[in-house]
């Protein structure tokens, strides 16, 4: 991988050492330019210009054709999104369920993926169960197995969790679920634009993604992955214009579409979408699997390194089946390292400092030496935090 030029292309990698992209990936130049064209064509042209529309409506279905193409999907199994949680919420909402019914999360879900399932428990009473993780596969899955039973309707896991950056074991979660008759969603916030994701080779029913983490595209972009055999399961709970296969006010008759886009409505901000398109055949020009053989031996090494600081104790597993390019760890240094980081280093990083969690995010264009410097900095706010205290 040239990843001189990909740097090149990426003008924020010249102000600071970005390693957050598990947050807010940086806009490639490609993206920003895709995204000023169309709100400059609108602005000359006007918004509802025949020309433009046409062809915006046909760069966003684009966009849908990419991003099934990205993760071997079909395209009318793809639902256009904003974001990860508008996914979540489609398929929590749009399910029937009944007071005892069971949904099973990890413990390292992220609000925006549990929130639904959360809410759900609050409106209409179905149980929550909670599954450990452990960074024994064998451990883990035996674990899940004894904690579905006939009531569990649905397993929501993310393929990577975003606290510890473990990678899950999605096909074999996939194969326990549906021997034990139970649905399974997965959360790929952490995952499209990091490897290689086949929704149909893992088996999932459903796969709800963003656009602005490791795709590096335009915040407000998201898509959904519905298996094609479970749609007419998933009844809409937003509708507009466009997700309608028939409308008839007189006599009443409502049929939203068949496919994944009836659960999309009304205007949106159209412009987004081509911009997502040109995220996504950016990181498929850069191959899933070359950027995923780019990362690995990066996080290797930066693991290595930090696991040398004694007041460091690293989360993320260090089996590289299970590994990602989330190395996540908790460390004793006192004061506001988050802030120092980038005040002092312009180094960005994903950080709690009252847990004393940081995360890094190494993606292709994260360079060693950059690694290297950051690990250099906390080595140095460690020993000063250690002589403060003495």
């Amino acid at each position: 991988m040239d990843v001189v030029a990909l740097r090149a292309g990426i003008p924020a990698l010249q102000q600071c050492i970005y390693l957050n992209c598990g947050t807010y990936g940086p806009l490639p130049t490609v993206v920003a330019d895709e995204l000023v064209y169309w709100y400059r064509r609108i602005e000359a042209e006007g918004s509802y210009a025949y020309d433009v529309t046409d062809e915006l409506l046909e760069q966003y279905e684009a966009a849908r054709r990419a991003a099934a193409a990205l993760i071997h999907a079909d395209e009318d199994e793809i639902t256009l999104t904003r974001n990860v949680s508008e996914g979540a919420d489609i398929i929590a909402n749009g399910m029937t369920w009944h007071p005892g019914d069971e949904v099973i999360l990890t413990e390292e879900e992220h609000p925006g993926g549990a929130g639904p399932w959360l809410n759900l428990a609050q409106r209409q009473g179905i149980v929550i169960k909670l599954l450990p993780i452990t960074h024994d596969r064998d451990e883990f899955l035996e674990r899940l197995e004894r904690l579905i039973t006939s009531r569990t309707r649905l397993v929501y896991v993310s393929h990577v969790s975003c606290i510890s950056g473990i990678r899950l074991p999605v096909r074999e979660i996939a194969e326990i679920s549906h021997r034990k008759g139970t649905l399974i969603m997965v959360d790929g916030a952490h995952s499209v634009g990091q490897f290689p994701v086949d929704v149909h080779a893992l088996d999932c029913d459903f796969y709800t993604t963003c656009g602005h983490k490791w795709l590096s595209g335009p915040q407000g972009t998201g898509f959904l992955y519905i298996r094609r055999e479970l749609l007419p399961e998933i009844a809409p709970t937003f509708v507009g214009w466009d997700s309608v296969e028939h409308y008839d006010l007189q006599h009443q008759i409502f049929e939203p579409r068949p496919d994944a886009r009836r659960f999309e409505f009304s205007t949106r901000p159209w412009p987004l979408y081509p911009a997502l398109r040109v995220a996504i055949e950016r990181v498929q020009k850069l191959d899933p699997a070359e950027i995923e053989r780019t990362i690995r031996p990066m996080v290797q090494h930066v693991e290595e390194a930090l696991s040398e600081i004694p007041d460091v104790s690293i989360m993320s597993p260090r089996n590289p089946a299970m590994s990602s390019g989330l190395v996540a760890f908790t460390h004793t240094i006192p004061g506001e390292v988050k802030k120092k980081l980038w005040e002092e280093h312009r180094i960005l990083v994903g950080a709690n400092d009252e847990r004393h969690w940081i995360r890094l995010s190494v993606n292709a264009y994260v360079l060693p030496e950059e690694l290297d410097y950051f690990v250099d900095v906390l080595r140095q706010l460690a020993t000063n935090g250690t002589n403060h205290n003495t």
